[in-house]
């Protein structure tokens, strides 16, 4: 199997589609979280990708965070692909660990027409009612603390009001150092809670 049997369909396309107009578009997916995936269509309706993207093989219906019209579609979406690249999460998928306003920063400089609202009216109307619950119910569950989320550096102290104790971070995530054992920081909130 050759590299190029694992792309994405969007990189299937024909080379004759450079230059032309269409659409590039920023998605995230509420089971994916951190990930944004940055792909372009020839289609006049992005809501057909993104139906596309939805199969068997994914948990929750996609967003759309952006789509914007182009002059040249193939060209923004490799110059996206080459500035993100330090943060592409494999090299035959169009998925990045990044900010989608980052993204979205840079697509308003090269925008034609921002058809995002019109997009986001079409996918909600295209997902059954059983793909909407599971994904608001998804979106409604409190997100796993995440020590780099919330910009608390490494070696940062943390104190427990409630009980003279002291945790340093050790990790962007979620793992912390107390009394010389790294443990995860509800782990250990519970076991000084209980201890009270």
């Amino acid at each position: 199997m050759t590299t190029n049997d694992n792309q994405d369909a969007d990189n299937a396309q024909a080379p004759s589609d450079s230059g032309n107009e269409g659409i590039v578009y920023v998605l995230t997916n509420p089971a994916m979280p951190r990930l944004v995936k940055i792909g372009k269509t020839t289609q006049s309706d992005v809501t057909a990708r993104i139906s596309q993207l939805y199969t068997t093989g994914v948990p929750l219906p996609f967003d759309c965070e952006y789509a914007v019209k182009v002059a040249d579609m193939a060209q923004v979406e490799n110059a996206l692909h080459f500035a993100f690249g330090d943060n592409r999460v494999n090299l035959n998928r169009e998925f990045f660990e990044i900010d989608p306003e980052r993204v979205k920063a840079i697509l308003d400089l090269l925008k034609i027409e921002d058809v995002t609202p019109g997009v986001d009216v079409e996918v909600q109307e295209g997902i059954d009612a059983a793909s909407k619950t599971a994904s608001d119910r998804f979106k409604s569950r409190r997100p796993n603390l995440n020590f780099g989320d919330l910009r608390i550096p490494v070696g940062a102290e943390l104190k427990f009001t409630r009980r003279d104790a002291t945790a340093i971070v050790v990790d962007d995530r979620s793992i912390v150092r107390y009394e010389g054992e790294d443990v995860a920081i509800s782990l250990l909130t519970g076991r000084l809670m209980e201890s009270n």
